[in-house]
């Protein structure tokens, strides 16, 4: 049976150092023989499965949004980093760590990229957000080492672009 091809997003892998019990390692190998699959496809078939059963509790903390972390995923995926991170952050902010929260606060600070309309719903201009994202970065790397947050004004975001000769002047 020939494989399916991959869509774009599949066609990029990265590499994963992990260190597991040797039991562990020949049951993978066992069930990687079983199934006629490379170690590789066991591992990436059987986190999808975990993640697809797994159940986790809603943004409220109850579980009346009774989703599957495979669906917070579908929900949540971008290459962009950026995006990934607002996204989490408007929809299950308790999955950010911590670096990822102090990102998202940045976010949060700025009219232009984030609104919260009640009731929980949270709306995200990724355009603007990709205008604002290299600020957003340092600027979280400030809260990060201070602890507070300075909010990222239109002025530094106009000066930002035209110091990189994006923006005429």
């Amino acid at each position: 049976m020939a494989r399916p091809r991959k869509t774009t997003d599949q066609s990029q892998t990265i590499s994963v150092s992990l260190r597991i019990d040797p039991k562990i390692k020949f049951a993978i190998d066992l069930l990687a023989r079983e199934q006629k699959r490379t170690i590789t496809g066991v591992l990436e078939w059987s986190v999808m499965q975990s993640i697809r059963n797994h159940r986790v509790l809603g943004r409220t903390g109850e579980w009346d949004q009774d989703l599957s972390l495979f669906e917070y995923l579908e929900m949540t995926w971008s290459p962009i980093e950026a995006h990934r991170i607002a996204a989490l952050g408007a929809i299950r902010p308790q999955l950010l760590t911590y670096e990822e929260s102090c990102v998202f606060e940045v976010i949060r600070s700025i009219p232009q990229i984030y609104t919260h309309a009640p009731p929980g719903v949270d709306l995200i201009n990724y355009e603007m957000l990709d205008v604002y994202w290299p600020l957003i970065k340092d600027r979280a790397l400030k809260v990060l080492e201070t602890g507070s947050l300075i909010p990222i004004d239109i002025a530094e975001v106009v000066e930002h672009w035209k110091a990189s000769d994006f923006l005429p002047d």
